[in-house]
């Protein structure tokens, strides 16, 4: 009867492994199906691969390159290969599901990892490691060289420490190799590794812990905070890039590249603009609509749209324009006009001061001439010297003038003894009549 039940304990666990299973195979084969239609993987064309195969040869040169670039058709973001790493996990998901059917379910554990494809949290883990994978790469390439150094010293120098009953291998390199991979990077080899009691010596000490030092510093210490080193700044990196993503999400409009400030000082608020003048969504919806229509179908708007996005020339988005600031942007225009105004009225003013400035320096110096010359004739009547003599010109002012800038008009011709009359005038008085 135990038999019996057993028996029956293993039909049952049959049948509803391929009900189970058979449900989880109809679900893998959607999945696999809804990244087909929702992608559409394009097949790598005859060109692609001739193209793929001269680049492997080094027979095009680089202007070959160049204008075959030119020519290439224009390829939107959201194309999926048919041959890439999407394609292929998908279609490991549906085997895997297959599999895990016909064979008491084992394969099924592979379909835990889809949560990470379904987390962006741990996708964003995982692309922290692998982000800066080549430069992982190397380090780990580096660290190889270095294991084969020390496998390579203590098979040269320490073969005899390698116990096979304790499982360290080492009769050779590549055993030596492989012992000092396996038990270096957990941290017990030094515990294991134990001299023969013929070699207890202090030379042969010294070597042991310059090794085991040293092994402990290159690869323990420095190695693998290396490593370390370069996921930590990878997730800093991504923690930053995700903070500006957030942050110019929430303050800055994708469309016009303006600050929610401005909306909230000027217009109906930053939310009202980003859901009804500058929705995201339905330039979107655009794109797909230009991609849906025929070019015949277009009109003129969207065939000057269609050949703009054909050269990836973005002009046709409204940068720093919106509607709503339109009122704030004839006032800032107004603004400037007013204070250009004032900057050429200043300098206007400013210059026809200085136009003043020059003609009364101009003015003051004729005055000093005309005293200087005025008073060389005036010493030459006192003192009865030969020479010519001037005739004594009136100072006055003309009517309408600054009376600072002063005229100077000589007085009406007259005979030598009306000239002294004159001169006995301007000497009592000592200065000429103004």
């Amino acid at each position: 009867q135990y038999q019996r039940s057993q028996i029956l304990s293993d039909y049952q666990y049959y049948i509803c492994i391929l009900v189970l299973g058979g449900t989880h195979n109809f679900l893998s084969l959607l999945v696999f199906v809804s990244y087909f239609v929702c992608n559409h993987p394009r097949l790598p064309s005859l060109r692609n691969g001739v193209n793929t195969c001269k680049k492997l040869s080094l027979r095009r040169k680089q202007e070959d390159e160049e204008e075959e670039d030119k020519k290439r058709k224009h390829v939107s973001k959201l194309d999926a290969r048919f041959f890439s790493v999407t394609t292929f996990y998908y279609a490991v998901f549906l085997a895997m599901s297959i599999g895990g059917t016909f064979s008491n379910g084992y394969f099924f554990a592979f379909h835990l990892l889809n949560i990470v494809n379904n987390n962006q949290l741990l996708s964003g883990v995982i692309h922290a490691v692998t982000q800066n994978g080549k430069s992982l790469l190397w380090v780990g390439v580096l660290g190889l060289v270095i294991f084969y150094l020390y496998g390579m010293i203590g098979f040269a120098l320490m073969r005899s420490m390698f116990n096979p009953n304790d499982y360290l291998y080492c009769n050779t390199l590549w055993q030596c190799t492989v012992t000092v991979i396996r038990y270096g990077l957990i941290g017990d080899l030094f515990e294991i590794m134990k001299p023969h009691d013929n070699e207890k010596t202090f030379e042969k000490f010294g070597i042991v812990v310059f090794y085991h030092v040293s092994f402990f510093i290159f690869i323990t210490t420095i190695g693998l905070n290396i490593i370390f080193g370069i996921i930590v700044d990878t997730f800093s990196e991504l923690r930053d890039l995700k903070w500006t993503a957030e942050s110019d999400m929430r303050d800055t409009c994708f469309i016009c590249s303006r600050n929610s400030y401005d909306f909230e000082h000027h217009g109906k608020g930053f939310d009202h603009h980003v859901r009804h003048e500058h929705n995201m969504w339905s330039y979107i919806f655009f794109f797909i609509h230009l991609n849906g229509t025929k070019v015949n179908d277009y009109t003129a708007l969207e065939m000057y749209v269609f050949k703009l996005l054909g050269k990836e020339n973005y002009d046709f988005f409204p940068l720093d324009r919106a509607l709503s600031l339109s009122a704030m942007g004839k006032d800032a225009t107004e603004t400037k006009l007013d204070d250009l105004l004032g900057q050429v009225t200043s300098i206007v003013e400013k210059q026809r001061v200085e136009e003043l400035e020059r003609k009364r320096r101009e003015e003051r110096l004729k005055q000093k001439q005309w005293e200087q010359k005025y008073r060389l004739s005036s010493f030459r009547r006192r003192a009865h010297l030969p020479g010519p003599l001037e005739p004594e010109p009136n100072v006055m002012t003309t009517s309408g003038e600054d009376p600072r800038m002063l005229q100077l008009s000589p007085l009406p011709p007259f005979s030598q003894g009306h000239r002294r009359q004159s001169y006995g005038d301007y000497s009592s008085q000592g200065r000429p009549s103004i």
